[in-house]
């Protein structure tokens, strides 16, 4: 069994209040892997450092963008050891000039290497246009051998349930279950959505969650046990 989590972190702006609910329920839950969306790096702010440390996780940054010395990216903590560590370059929407990414690990488990992506889909964006990103992930995927476990996770910033729906059904297309029936991982001014996302494909969700406790950013953290 492998636990994961999947945390849009909101780039840290309430830091001691994330860290110290962050700390709690990350504890009490023992994940394998924490993967990390909007992670904020400058010289002086060093919060998945602070966290990773904390927890006595090792810590993989992955920058998307460099802004006047601070790097905006993302963040895998991990207890277990990582065979591969690469990013993939996602299709950009119109209005960005710095393209999302997608971040490739693979974990060595007791059941043999397993692959792991996780990734933030543009949100200013068209449904197409994050269609065309997720597509990008999957073809990155078909390098893999055939019969490796893979998990993908993530915010993928589906606003409505009509995206939901078709999100589903490529995710499912391409041999990926995913977690359903969560609760709302976004929530403001009493709106929720369910905008973050861990799917499976050659491997089974077996039980998920949202970590409510956890406060601090504008998501909450979704969990899930992974079964071979």
């Amino acid at each position: 069994m492998l636990r994961v989590v999947t945390f849009n972190i909101f780039y840290a702006l309430r830091s001691e209040r994330l860290l110290k609910t962050a700390l709690s329920a990350f504890g009490d839950l023992e994940p394998d892997i924490v993967a990390l969306q909007e992670v904020w790096q400058s010289k002086k702010r060093r919060f998945t450092q602070a966290l990773a440390y904390a927890l006595g996780y090792d810590h993989h940054f992955v920058p998307r963008a460099t802004i006047l010395g601070r790097s905006i990216g993302m963040a895998i903590l991990t207890k277990l050891p990582l065979a591969v560590t690469e990013h993939i370059v996602l299709p950009p929407a119109r209005s960005r000039l710095r393209p999302r990414i997608a971040h490739y690990v693979e974990v060595a488990t007791s059941h043999g290497c397993a692959g792991l992506t996780h990734t933030h889909l543009e949100s200013l964006a068209t449904k197409k246009t994050r269609a065309k990103q997720l597509e990008r992930i999957f073809e990155s995927l078909e390098a893999r051998p055939i019969a490796q476990p893979q998990i993908l996770m993530g915010d993928f910033n589906t606003y409505s349930k009509r995206e939901i729906h078709g999100v589903t059904e490529t995710l499912n297309g391409n041999g990926f279950s995913v977690a359903e029936g969560l609760p709302y991982s976004w929530k403001h001014l009493g709106f929720g959505r369910n905008l973050d996302w861990i799917a499976a494909k050659n491997c089974r969700i077996h039980a998920s969650g949202v970590l409510e406790d956890v406060s601090g950013s504008d998501h909450k953290p979704v969990w899930a046990d992974i079964a071979f």
